[in-house]
């Protein structure tokens, strides 16, 4: 039941969300899937950066 819970609590949260910011944070989880077998810090980094740079360019 506590999982069922939480979906709901980030469904209420995301509903309010702007556009911009639901589209940072699928970017955000897609970039975190592709580099799931990125494991050093060099490549954590990156995704980081990239991160960073989407959020900059919204702002």
């Amino acid at each position: 039941m506590k999982d069922q819970q939480e979906v709901e609590q980030v469904k209420m949260i995301f509903r309010d969300l702007s556009p911009n910011a639901k589209s940072v944070i699928k970017w955000a989880i897609d970039a975190e899937r592709e580099n799931l077998h990125l494991t050093t810090p060099e490549s954590s980094k990156v995704v980081v950066d990239q991160l960073v740079r989407k959020v900059e360019g919204i702002g």
